[in-house]
C-alpha cells in the first residue's frame, strides 16, 4: 500500500505498519471511509516540539467538500475523523521507558 521510504519519512505511517505487522485489525465497512479519507490526509499532521499535535483540518474539509456530503452524513464523517486523530495521536505521543 505505501512504499518503505513513505513509511519510513511518516511517522503515523510508520506506527500503523508497525501495529498492523503486530495485529490483524477488522474494520467494519461503514468505517471504511474515514479510515481511507484519515490515510489520505496523512501527510497534513501537524507537529510540535513534544510530538504530533493534530491534524491540519484545512485539507481535510477541502476535501470533505469535494465528497458532497448530506450535512448529517458530513458531520458524522467529521466525527469519525475526530476519532480516529485522536487515537493515532495518543498512540504517536505514547512516551515509552
Amino acid at each position: 500500500m505505501y512504499s518503505k521510504n513513505e513509511i519510513e519519512l511518516n511517522p503515523f505511517l510508520a506506527g500503523l505498519a508497525a501495529a498492523q505487522a503486530s495485529q490483524v485489525y477488522e474494520v467494519w465497512p461503514e468505517n471504511m471511509p474515514a479510515i481511507n479519507l484519515f490515510s489520505t490526509l496523512s501527510s497534513q499532521l501537524i507537529f510540535g516540539p513534544g510530538g504530533a499535535t493534530g491534524l491540519n483540518y484545512m485539507p481535510l474539509f477541502a476535501r470533505m467538500d469535494r465528497l458532497k456530503l448530506s450535512e448529517q452524513d458530513y458531520e458524522q464523517l467529521f466525527d469519525d475523523i475526530r476519532v480516529i486523530e485522536s487515537e493515532a495521536l495518543s498512540i504517536m505521543n505514547k512516551k515509552t521507558d
